[in-house]
């Protein structure tokens, strides 16, 4: 059994540099499981499979993988994906069908700038219950001093993560005394 794909270093200028990533520009035909051996056997945060696209306004579908599981989305795994197509063919413009939804990325010169549109965000204006996180975590009920949906630097209000959910919790440095509610985040 033989694969063509493509080794590289995305977000960086020079080789060795950047976030690894293995593309897999031809995997039509490629079973699900095969995918998540050769994502496994990579070891690499993401690897990525190219296929038809199911959507006829989508260039190819784009499947991304840990060495765990299958991912709906992930910058560096999309940006170095359109980076690999674009120096097999002509083409400077995607749309990849990803398990978010279309995401268009343009390729920009020899260089390869990439510019990626959002897509859509997961949203919820609920907070975390934080008693609940603070005894998943062995603390006291009132260790948890703020909660959100999302990703650590996402505001609270927007709550957004990009396909992968996502919490963020902060906790208190007074935590070792029972009772006491911190003001301010901990800060390591």
């Amino acid at each position: 059994m033989g694969f063509d794909f493509s080794l590289v270093d995305v977000f960086t200028d020079r080789p060795f540099g950047g976030n690894r990533l293995a593309v897999f520009p031809y995997a039509t035909g490629t079973a699900d499981a095969t995918m998540q051996q050769l994502a496994w056997e990579f070891n690499f945060s993401e690897t990525t499979f190219v296929l038809p696209p199911s959507d006829p306004s989508c260039t190819c579908r784009v499947r991304i993988f840990t060495p765990r599981q299958e991912l709906p989305f992930a910058g560096h795994a999309t940006v170095g994906t359109a980076a690999v197509l674009a120096s097999l063919s002509d083409d400077k413009q995607f749309v990849f069908e990803e398990g978010i939804g279309p995401v268009r990325v343009d390729v920009d010169g020899e260089s390869m700038r990439l510019y990626l549109d959002s897509p859509r965000y997961e949203n919820s204006s609920e907070a975390p219950p934080t008693a609940e996180i603070a005894r998943a975590l062995s603390l006291p009920d009132d260790a948890i001093s703020d909660s959100w949906y999302g990703p650590e630097g996402v505001s609270p209000e927007l709550g957004a993560s990009l396909g992968v959910p996502a919490m963020t919790a902060y906790w208190c440095s007074s935590m070792a005394r029972p009772g006491h509610r911190c003001s301010r985040p901990f800060q390591p």
